[in-house]
């Protein structure tokens, strides 16, 4: 019942934005997006005023959302209604605040694997469930989770009745993640 209900706040206000002032970590982008960041590292990024916020807050989560670098100045992100590019720059000037980790001891051939991966699932619809075993959808974390689930362990957590894989759970993998950057 809860699972219902949170699918249906965050299907209905996916769209939603209010307004929140930004950008005031810009001099931290600039000079650091294009030289230091690699195919293959994960970007999470937390936004004020975002009503989906609701769901994460459930659990006390800080990060919000994760996409993937494919190369320099672009990302791959699951966001309503299917996963999409997304410019770096515009990304990280869209957040309040924003971290990039590097899945640690990370081979040239793992990198492609996790950018492949990133493109095959380009236009795949977002996954309103939050179900991390669902292929045929994905939510922003999932889309982390099938790039690496080949190449390092996953642990998965069951949330309102399904096993999910969160952005905050993205940045809590100590073992697997190294920062590079965090505002």
């Amino acid at each position: 019942m809860i699972q219902k209900i949170a699918n249906k706040i965050v299907h209905i206000t996916a769209k939603w934005r209010f307004p929140v002032i930004r950008n005031y970590h810009e001099d931290k982008i600039i000079g650091f997006t294009f030289d230091n960041i690699l195919s293959g590292d994960i970007i999470l990024t937390y936004k004020k005023g975002e009503f989906s916020n609701i769901y994460t807050n459930l659990f006390g989560d800080f990060w919000k959302h994760a996409s993937i670098v494919i190369n320099k100045h672009t990302a791959v992100e699951a966001v309503a209604p299917r996963v999409k590019y997304k410019r770096i720059d515009s990304l990280l000037l869209q957040s309040d605040h924003f971290c990039v980790l590097r899945v640690k001891d990370l081979t040239v051939q793992e990198s492609e694997v996790m950018v492949d991966i990133a493109h095959s699932l380009i236009r795949t619809p977002y996954d309103f469930s939050f179900d991390v075993k669902d292929v045929g959808e994905v939510y922003c974390s999932e889309l982390i989770y099938h790039c690496i689930k080949d190449i390092r362990k996953v642990t998965l957590k069951k949330r309102l009745g399904v096993l999910s894989f969160s952005p905050q759970d993205i940045y809590n993998a100590k073992d697997m993640f190294k920062e590079i950057i965090r505002t």
